[in-house]
């Protein structure tokens, strides 16, 4: 067994979850592919770039393999190109796994679901759905281009072939509709109460900075403040498209 597969059974059996196949999707998906070749650090005041190519390999991976957050991308600097400590807000991290798995298993997502997830990311959260229900029942929209082509290189170099889009997520995606849940990885102030009226199935879970992973079976009607440019939630009920409650 390599290290790396060591280190993701070692994470994936430190998770809590109910449903063990996303435990199993936690140890299939190589976080290290994902956090790319450089992540930041805070120190209270700036984010500090530690590059793969000067670190230890054995070190790289423990530190890739924790349950932390790795912030990649700050004020639209990637990691990997920082030459230098930088001031500003992250704008793509590979959020800690646990709060990933825990996410999707308290929205209740199993076996046969589709699902579109709102925001691309890393790729890493879309490996993991991808890992648990096929390739062919995941969709993903990242509103950044150059976010949304590293993700795609990277979800192909890990065997994985879901429909990406580029674009806006209020948009949605038409001709994937209609979902059975609706992820979003954007950071929201809240989760709008028109998204989820009363009697609908809903699981949600917020952590630091509100990044929101919720299963929704219901047509979202609220419009939510922008993230990077773009609405995480469409205004209009028929665009995303997800199913109604049975």
């Amino acid at each position: 067994m390599t290290d790396s597969d060591d280190l993701r059974r070692r994470l994936a059996a430190a998770v809590p979850m109910d449903d063990p196949a996303w435990r199993a999707a936690l140890e299939s998906v190589p976080r290290e592919l994902f956090v790319g070749d450089g992540l930041f650090r805070f120190d209270g005041r700036h984010w500090t770039p530690l590059h793969r190519d000067r670190t230890d390999p054995a070190e790289w991976l423990r530190l890739v393999h924790q349950d932390t957050t790795w912030v990649t991308q700050v004020d639209g600097i990637a990691a990997a190109d920082a030459t230098g400590p930088v001031t500003g807000r992250p704008t793509s991290s590979s959020t800690l796994p646990s709060l990933i798995v825990r996410m999707l298993d308290l929205a209740r997502i199993g076996d046969g679901d589709k699902v579109l997830e709102i925001g691309t990311g890393t790729g890493y959260s879309t490996a993991i759905l991808c890992a648990r229900l096929g390739d062919g029942n995941v969709y993903s929209i990242e509103y950044d281009p150059h976010l949304a082509a590293a993700a795609a290189d990277r979800l192909h170099a890990a065997g994985h072939q879901p429909t990406l889009l580029t674009g806006d997520g209020l948009a949605g995606h038409r001709d994937g509709a209609e979902y059975d849940h609706i992820v979003a990885t954007c950071a929201v102030r809240h989760i709008p109460p028109g998204l989820a009226p009363p009697g609908t199935r809903r699981r949600h879970r917020h952590r630091r900075r509100r990044r929101v992973a919720a299963g929704f079976r219901t047509r979202p009607s609220h419009r939510p403040r922008r993230r990077n440019g773009h609405r995480a939630f469409p205004h209009r009920p028929d665009q995303l498209h997800a199913r109604p409650p049975p």
